[in-house]
């Protein structure tokens, strides 16, 4: 059997066909794997990441194994990953903003686990909460409407569940002609076939599994190239532009217009400071070069700071790094 069926759909399939086929859709074509799909979540989404069979070529027990790659963005496309789990208990769940507890640390952990569609989870027969060493994983799927709540209820996992791993993403759309939705099936009701438009979509799993969790953003390259000069273990110490590799990508660029007074006047000033060549604490030098680029890369840089700089485990440290940034301090 399909433990648990992962869709995400581009929500330009919203117009013609409607979004209520897909579950059944990837029910029905996965029935001709034992006893099927017993869980599926899933999504619409703007771009999509999969892939694809590279080859003809098959195995004797008629499986492809070589696959390709493939992103796509503001096109037609559907991801179906389907994940065998012996040993792994599963429970879908699908929760409102409005019954998500706000005050997390005043609330019974039982009573926001039945406000949030979670009882049953890590409890025993009986009712009675088990408190393993190993807390369940989380897969989150909200809604863009539910991003105000998505806080409250990511604090309530940790409390609940001290230790846990979640991770997820929100469902989004090509356009703002499409809405987004979300997909839902549990086995365990037979009239759980939904698709919904609001709320937080998600998926609990105890038992013989291994959540390993990490972070990556959508970027691009800012400034100059630098070397790492000092670091321990993932996080950098300091660095120092390495003026002549960046002297070669600027010399391979081509500039559509010339640059007004203003960028000229900020681009010597970079290029003065990168004669200097002393390492510095990465902090300091995106200070500097914020104050190097032009007014869409400074926004830019403001809203995606939070990539390549280690961000704490404590909640609320990084708004304040971001604060202390954009007032250049």
């Amino acid at each position: 059997q399909i433990d648990l069926a992962i869709v995400s759909i581009s929500s330009l399939y919203d117009g013609q066909a409607s979004p209520s086929i897909v579950v059944p859709a990837v029910l029905s074509s996965a029935n001709v794997y034992g006893k099927g799909v017993q869980n599926l979540v899933g999504c619409t989404a703007g771009g999509i990441i999969s892939s694809t069979p590279q080859s003809a070529y098959r195995q004797k027990d008629g499986v492809k194994r070589e696959c390709k790659a493939i992103e796509t963005e503001g096109l037609p496309g559907v991801s179906v990953t389907l994940a065998i789990l012996p040993g792994v208990h599963l429970k879908t769940f699908h929760v409102m903003g409005d019954d998500v507890p706000d005050d997390v640390g005043n609330v019974d952990p039982m009573t926001w686990k039945r406000a949030v569609g979670l009882q049953g989870v890590n409890e025993d027969e009986n009712g009675t909460d088990l408190g393993k060493d190993d807390p369940p994983s989380f897969m989150l799927l909200p809604s863009p409407a539910f991003s105000n709540e998505l806080d409250d209820l990511m604090q309530g996992l940790q409390f609940v569940f001290p230790g846990s791993h979640t991770l997820g993403g929100v469902a989004s759309t090509v356009s703002t002609l499409s809405r987004a939705r979300l997909f839902r099936y549990d086995v365990s009701d037979r009239q759980c076939v939904q698709t919904l438009s609001d709320g937080c979509l998600g998926v609990a799993l105890e038992g013989d599994i291994e959540l390993k969790t990490m972070i990556a953003q959508g970027a691009k390259p800012v400034g100059g190239i630098y070397r790492i000069v000092t670091g321990s273990e993932t996080t950098i110490g300091a660095i120092v532009l390495d003026e002549v590799a960046t002297e070669q990508v600027e010399n391979d660029e081509t500039f559509e217009e010339e640059e007004d007074e203003n960028q000229d006047a900020k681009a010597k000033m970079s290029a003065a400071y990168a004669k200097a060549r002393i390492p510095k604490p990465v902090l300091a030098e995106v200070n500097f070069v914020m104050r190097t680029l032009s007014d869409d890369d400074q926004a830019f840089m403001r809203k995606a700071i939070l990539v390549g700089i280690e961000r704490g485990g404590s909640i609320g440290r990084t708004p304040n790094e971001l604060a202390r940034l954009a007032a250049g301090e």
